[in-house]
């Protein structure tokens, strides 16, 4: 189905770039250079950037992705109708990215 589609796809992509390419917004973290960045993480929060969310979803509808995420438990969305939220205040201009949770990672499509 599309929603098993779109959770596989986020849980590869974070399994795959989840360490390298997210900045560590957590202010005990030592600070590293990120090549080619993907969002922040916070915990277990990463925060993708839209611009990636949609490489991510790519030949699909990123937004009803979005919603499948959400709906599963895996996403937190923002205020109002906005499915992705503001970064938290320690990321520079806080722009919105989509909140996914770390548990995705221990999904399984046979779940």
């Amino acid at each position: 189905s599309e929603a098993r589609e779109a959770l596989e796809r986020v849980r590869a992509f974070l399994v795959s770039d989840g360490s390298a390419r997210f900045e560590d917004i957590d202010e005990t973290s030592i600070d590293r250079f990120i090549i080619n960045r993907a969002g922040w993480r916070d915990g277990d929060t990463f925060y993708i950037a839209t611009d990636v969310w949609k490489k991510i979803h790519r030949g699909s509808d990123p937004t009803q992705a979005a919603r499948y995420l959400r709906d599963a438990g895996y996403l937190t969305p923002g205020d109002g109708n906005n499915l992705a939220m503001k970064t938290p205040t320690a990321v520079n201009g806080r722009p919105r990215a989509y909140a996914v949770s770390a548990d995705i990672m221990g999904w399984s499509p046979h779940d």
